[in-house]
């Protein structure tokens, strides 16, 4: 595993910064089908002048990256050093670092703002309905059967108005968000004591 991540951080070094961007979001990108995907990286390779296999293997290997980083196994501050540290140029390290940064945790700016002692405000929760279920039918074979659970939040926001608020989770995303709840809850218990 180690000898592929260091096969694709040498063929991320061959390319120029705006190939390997364009890898980037395209491998991150949730709103293309993995088809798309594939013909989207297809002409990159072309374009660069690389086997369509070499450049789909280290695209995935990204999407391992943004997986991991998703469920909260890898930490986005580290990523830089650990690819420089594999070989991977700085300039590009530091590019994927901050597009998963600005992925996950939203701009850098709100970043740094929620570092300060600024207050936030936030919806009220007033409802919630939420549905588990299982995927029966597909356009693509590797989501059948998958679970996934369904959430509607009904949000009263600061100006008063209210707002549904749909989204569809996996059941690793759905996990996830509990625990950052439960940790949300044990700091307000901590700081209301």
């Amino acid at each position: 595993m180690l000898d592929a991540l260091l096969s694709h951080v040498r063929l991320f070094n061959e390319m120029k910064v705006d190939s390997f961007k364009d890898v980037i979001a395209t491998s991150c990108s949730d709103s293309l089908q993995r088809i798309n995907k594939a013909d989207i990286l297809e002409a990159l390779a072309f374009k660069c002048g690389i086997e369509t296999a070499r450049l789909q293997a280290a695209a995935a290997s990204i999407e391992g990256i943004q997986a991991k980083m998703s469920r909260d196994l890898l930490r986005p501050e580290q990523i830089d050093k650990d690819l420089i540290s594999l070989g991977l140029q700085p300039e590009k390290a530091v590019f994927l670092k901050e597009f998963l940064i600005g992925r996950y945790s939203g701009p850098a700016e709100a970043t740094d703002s929620l570092s300060s002692p600024a207050t936030i405000t936030a919806g009220q929760l007033i409802d919630m309905e939420w549905k588990f279920g299982v995927a029966a039918a597909s356009s693509e074979l590797d989501r059948l059967g998958s679970t996934f659970v369904q959430l509607k939040l009904k949000v009263s926001n600061p100006d008063g108005s209210i707002e549904n608020l749909n989204m569809e989770l996996s059941l690793s995303q759905f996990y996830n968000l509990m625990h950052q709840l439960e940790k949300a809850k044990a700091s307000l218990d901590y700081i209301t004591v």
